[in-house]
């Protein structure tokens, strides 16, 4: 058993043992991950802002034209109307636009941690005779990025 053993251990040994191959665009590099979430991060929290912005100013619009309407009717002697209040307008446009400070940190904060020193991993390919041909073997490699 234990022959049996020794000569399977040696026969794995000598085959080629390739691993399963890695698409080179899934290989997990942490700086171009942050650079990129922070780019996604900066690009939505200008978006959240531009919305909140936008949702103020309609609100600012839409009360400062309904107390026009108002103070017309109410000078013209209409029935007195109920005056609406918009503070939930106000505060959920006022809250957007705050939330999108947040946003704004955090892409702030990806950026620094891309351009750390870091080490990472990329496959790379190198030729290999194989019979009559020649083939490419992917193998990893380790990088190490230093901003200067």
């Amino acid at each position: 058993m234990r022959k049996l053993m020794v000569a399977t251990l040696l026969w794995l040994m000598a085959l080629g043992a390739a691993g399963q191959q890695l698409d080179t665009t899934r290989v997990a590099v942490p700086q171009l991950d942050y650079l990129k979430k922070s780019r996604v991060q900066k690009t939505t929290a200008w978006i959240v802002l531009w919305a909140g912005a936008a949702g103020l100013f309609t609100t600012l619009v839409v009360d400062g034209t309904e107390d026009l309407v108002v103070s017309i009717d109410n000078a013209f002697g209409g029935p007195p109307k109920k005056d609406k209040s918009y503070a939930g307008y106000y505060a959920g446009s006022v809250a957007l636009m705050g939330s999108s400070i947040f946003l704004f940190s955090a892409a702030k904060h990806n950026k620094q941690k891309a351009l750390e020193a870091g080490a990472y991993l990329k496959l790379e390919e190198a030729p290999k005779v194989q019979g009559s041909s020649l083939t490419y073997k992917s193998y990893p490699s380790v990088g190490v990025c230093v901003p200067l």
